[in-house]
């Protein structure tokens, strides 16, 4: 076999044949002169490009503005000089890799020659080697005497010998120079192209950069949690341990989108609802407290333990046209006055995901002692969960009651529950306004999840705020 480079015409050895200069495979392996040429040639198209493409640019600009006055064109030519400085930067890498390959194209061609004809020469060498280590050596007469004729025989030997094994060392040194001369070559066109040596032209990652890209990976995986998270919560509603997961990424989610969104790596939209899905925990966690309280307040009435949030309820009362709100209200309790002349509540204060802090816990305990759960975080999680799958277990033999607890469990978590436990007693119904606050919860959810796999997907979005954009 044989290849042309740069005209000449060299063997292609195989990789069996190296031994013979001490090489297990082509010295030069993967070095082609030709490709060399060709990637050199495609730079400098490349960079000429770019080159013709700044200019135009520059042309344009100047065209287009002259006359025009205002903030806008300002904020044109700042971004144009943006640009054509990075192009210019760009333009200079593809010079510098064309310059630094020119002078590395050479130096390939000339060791793929050197070895190739080394390596000709070691197989010559040794294959004279061979037939001089054959030749016949002295022999003595049948008196014990070695005749001058054949002392020579001896002599021509070792001179043979000497001289074969000569050239193949010489062979080798020059099929080892190609290849040590090649290898400094190649650590000088490594060094010349580098980012390294770019790092100070701006276009090279830096390790803020680098994290950013670490951040948006981080912002993808959060946004395929929480998509799980909001069909789980949104499912099992008021599940204590699926709503602090959920709040928990939640609360991730907007920090990283805050720092993406101030490098311009995200879009506003993302961060606006990001904020929103935390605000919507913030205010179902205000809801479901709220409804604990009246519970809490009715059961106070009549165990007649607790006189702080008895006098709590007595003041709503007070201020609370007709002692109380009527039907139809966010916390409806129609009149509170007949609190006072049931029997004790079965109802229990369990956990929701704010909760899970026994800093919050003893707090409320300080306000009062009613407003510490009375069931664990975690046994709370599992009673809600089962009371949920309960729930769905009712859909066939009662829908439209079924849809009502779910939505009104997913509006208020387990502060409607305990309010739904109060009116039972009495005989009277939750108010609409948790069925409807449930049902905006649900569609948030439902939003979020569509819009996270849209995003995820890169199928809308990004919405990049002004002066942001990708990188």
């Amino acid at each position: 076999m044989s290849t042309v480079t740069h005209g000449v015409q060299l063997p292609v050895p195989v990789s069996t044949e190296w031994q013979v200069v001490g090489f297990h495979q082509d010295p030069v392996a993967g070095g082609d002169a030709d490709e060399v040429e060709l990637t050199r040639e495609r730079y400098k198209k490349i960079a000429n490009t770019i080159e013709s493409a700044v200019a135009n640019l520059m042309t344009v600009v100047a065209r287009g503005s002259e006359g025009l006055k205002g903030e806008y064109v300002e904020a044109l030519r700042e971004d144009t000089a943006k640009v054509l400085d990075r192009l210019e930067k760009v333009k200079d890498r593809y010079a510098a890799v064309v310059k630094a390959v020119a002078t590395y194209e050479p130096e390939l061609a000339t060791a793929i020659k050197e070895t190739r004809e080394g390596l000709v020469e070691a197989q010559a060498a040794a294959t004279k080697l061979t037939a001089a280590e054959g030749l016949p050596e002295a022999e003595a007469g049948e008196d014990g005497t070695v005749p001058p004729e054949e002392a020579q025989k001896t002599l021509h030997k070792r001179q043979e010998v000497t001289a074969a094994d000569s050239a193949l060392a010489e062979a080798k040194r020059r099929v080892q120079k190609a290849h040590d001369n090649l290898q400094e070559a190649g650590t000088r066109l490594g060094d010349a192209v580098t980012a390294r040596k770019f790092k100070r032209d701006g276009l090279t990652d830096s390790t803020w950069d680098r994290f950013l890209k670490v951040l948006k990976v981080i912002a993808k995986v959060l946004s395929v949690i929480a998509m799980i998270l909001a069909g789980l919560c949104i499912i099992f509603p008021g599940v204590a341990a699926l709503v602090l997961a959920a709040f928990t990424v939640a609360l991730v989610s907007v920090a990283v989108t805050g720092v993406l969104y101030a490098n311009g790596e995200e879009g506003l939209v993302d961060l606006v609802l990001a904020i929103v899905g935390v605000l919507t925990f913030g205010i179902g966690a205000v809801v479901s407290f709220g409804g604990k309280v009246m519970a809490a307040g009715g059961r106070a009435f009549e165990s007649g333990i607790p006189v702080g949030v008895a006098n709590a309820v007595k003041w709503l009362k007070s201020v609370l046209p007709g002692g109380g709100v009527r039907r139809g209200g966010s916390f409806e309790l129609d009149d509170l006055r007949r609190v006072e002349e049931l029997r004790p509540l079965l109802w229990r204060n369990e956990a929701d995901f704010y909760n899970s802090s026994r800093v919050v816990n003893n707090l409320l305990g300080r306000v009062n002692p009613l407003l510490r759960p009375e069931v664990g975080f975690w046994a709370s999680s599992k009673s809600q969960f089962w009371a949920a799958w309960d729930m769905w277990s009712g859909l066939p033999g009662d829908f439209s009651g079924t849809i009502k607890t779910w939505l009104g469990t997913n509006g208020g978590w387990s502060g409607y529950a305990a309010r739904v436990q109060v009116l039972d007693q009495m005989q009277q119904s939750a108010s609409s306004a948790w069925s409807w606050w449930g049902g905006g919860t649900v569609a948030s959810g439902l939003f979020s999840i569509i819009w996270g796999g849209l995003r995820y997907n890169d199928t809308v979005g990004p919405h990049y705020p002004k002066g942001g954009g990708e990188k």
